[in-house]
């Protein structure tokens, strides 16, 4: 299948286990994953909530649209 796109995966342990993990979230259409991943509601969680480093930095970048 074109385009051959070369992807790596991690899993949740080795990504917690990162110094330094970094969120880029844009766009109207990322609002409700950004409340899942980074809201108070613990109905609706996604994957990404799950992201804690237990000794790095967790840092999230939102543009307006995505912050609403």
């Amino acid at each position: 299948m074109d385009p051959q796109v070369p992807r790596i995966s991690l899993t949740l342990p080795a990504i917690n286990a990162a110094r330094h993990v970094v969120f880029l979230i844009t766009g109207e259409s990322k609002r409700d994953a950004v409340r899942r991943a980074f809201g108070n509601d613990p109905d609706l969680v996604s994957p990404a909530a799950h992201v804690r480093p237990a000794d790095g930095e967790l840092t999230v970048y939102l543009d307006p649209a995505a912050a609403r």
